[in-house]
């Protein structure tokens, strides 16, 4: 059975977010990074990482940015299992126990599973956008979720 975990807390599962998450690197928009590299981003206060493992195997890793108002991004090593909604909920637990009224996640037009999670997860879609990365420009759709107030 596959749980969450904090990945701030579990250093031995940090190669594999860095290969997974490096994996995913063109459609994260981003450069690869080192192991060494992300032992310093994760430590920062402003990030929330949550992953999914099964025994020994880290299925996917979910990031909330607190320094970019609520923005979340998510990867599954297996899309289209289920993984991306379970990931979408641990880290909207993240977001609304730190105080975040809300929270939201840009997507590739092409990235349908990304699409289906966002939209299983209760995500609504709220408008369009295009981001660059070196000199490619890429359209994308934000989803946004609010968060209940406690």
């Amino acid at each position: 059975m596959a749980r969450v975990i904090n990945l701030k807390n579990n250093e031995r599962f940090l190669a594999q977010y860095v290969g997974l998450r490096n994996r995913y690197a063109l459609a994260l928009l981003t450069h690869p990074v080192t192991i060494e590299q992300t032992k310093q981003w994760i430590n920062r206060s402003d990030i929330w990482i949550q992953g999914l493992v099964q025994g020994k195997l880290l299925l996917g890793a979910a990031v909330l940015y607190g320094n970019k108002k609520g923005e979340i991004t998510f990867f599954a090593r297996f899309p289209g299992k289920g993984t991306g909604i379970r990931l979408l909920n641990a880290i909207e637990s993240k977001a609304h126990d730190a105080g975040f009224c809300s929270i939201w996640g840009w997507t590739k037009y092409g990235n349908t599973a990304a699409r289906k999670a966002f939209e299983k997860g209760g995500f609504r879609r709220c408008g369009a956008t295009t981001r660059t990365y070196g000199n490619r420009s890429v359209r994308g759709i934000i989803y946004r979720k609010r968060l209940a107030v406690s």
